[in-house]
């Protein structure tokens, strides 16, 4: 059980995964893609660190 889960009661919220083109905005899409980058990053350090 997630610390979320143990004080919401409730799994947390999934985070959608952004496809590289998807906004017909260069700055839009830029900042997306650091967004994703750090999530995959974040969750690479927690599995890391339950280990």
């Amino acid at each position: 059980m997630s610390p979320f889960q143990a004080l919401y009661g409730r799994p947390p919220p999934s985070i959608p995964h952004y496809t590289l083109g998807s906004s017909q905005v260069a700055s839009i899409d830029t900042t997306l893609m650091e967004h994703q980058r750090l999530i995959s990053l974040l969750k690479e350090t927690l599995k890391r660190t339950r280990q």
